[in-house]
């Protein structure tokens, strides 16, 4: 019974209602000011029944108020998309390799989502930070199985790539799920930058644990965990502490772990 509701909510005339019916709301909200501004100036020039300063101040007024509402709606519908998940946590790891005369990389993130909307979600947007450059396309896979990606394959002009995670179904208001994926590439055009971030991506993030990897011949001299307030630089980063730790497979990783990690920051590290 519930999928059969599902389907009839789902259907495509219903979705054309719902739209127009928000279209409507939406330019009766911003049309009404308009209107008595224009109602207000007709009178009083049209039959001179406002004096003109009052109309003026009146005017403006409504005009400012039609403005205001704008505004609104638009901030109102970007903090709803902010709101769209939580992540109860995130695990992510990077580990960097040597490989010939340049590096492979390997990060695989597994997140614990939850939906926050009431109404519902089929696709999960993720992202990943990329400043350098390959000869061959990148690898991207699924850590769980029936979980599709949808890849935008390659890095816009801030070095984000975006992609999105379909579960093959749609999921409902304080469902959560379990999603990871593992993208493998390596700089043999054009070198990474030797940092590595992550961040919330405008969601509300609970838990956040960060690893850097290397093999252990391969350690760098420095490695320092940082945080950045938004954009990766050599300026304005708070060190962070973190913990080295050598593992039994000849390797070495350098964990960061961060509660309630502020949505615009980016938590990760610097090496050299």
């Amino acid at each position: 019974m519930v999928m059969l509701i599902s389907q009839i909510l789902d259907h495509p005339a219903l979705k054309v209602v719902r739209d127009a019916a928000a279209t409507i709301r939406a330019v009766g909200l911003l049309g009404s000011p308009v209107v008595g501004a224009i109602a207000v100036a007709y009178i009083t020039w049209g039959r001179r029944g406002v004096r003109p300063d009052l109309a003026i101040s009146i005017i403006a007024g409504l005009l400012a108020a039609a403005m205001l509402l704008a505004w609104g709606l638009r901030n109102s519908a970007a903090i709803r998309a902010e709101n769209a998940f939580i992540v109860d946590s995130m695990q992510s790891m990077l580990f960097v390799e040597i490989e010939g005369n340049h590096h492979r990389y390997t990060r695989s993130r597994e997140q614990i989502i939850r939906c926050n909307q009431s109404i519902g979600a089929r696709l999960i947007p993720q992202g990943w930070y990329w400043t350098g450059q390959s000869s061959r396309p990148y690898e991207i896979r699924s850590i769980f199985p029936g979980q599709v990606i949808f890849d935008g394959a390659r890095a816009e002009q801030d070095h984000w790539i975006y992609h999105w995670i379909y579960l093959g179904r749609r999921i409902t208001m304080g469902e959560v799920v379990h999603v990871g994926t593992i993208v493998t590439v390596e700089d043999d055009v054009l070198p990474m930058r030797e940092f590595y971030a992550e961040r919330a991506s405008g969601f509300r993030m609970r838990n956040l644990k960060v690893v850097l990897r290397f093999p252990r011949s391969e350690e760098p001299k420095k490695v320092e965990a940082c945080k950045w307030p938004g954009v990766v630089s050599s300026r304005g980063a708070e060190i962070l502490p973190s913990v080295r730790t050598v593992n039994n497979d000849g390797t070495v990783d350098f964990v960061i772990v961060a509660n309630s990690p502020k949505r615009r920051s980016r938590y990760g590290f610097r090496w050299e």
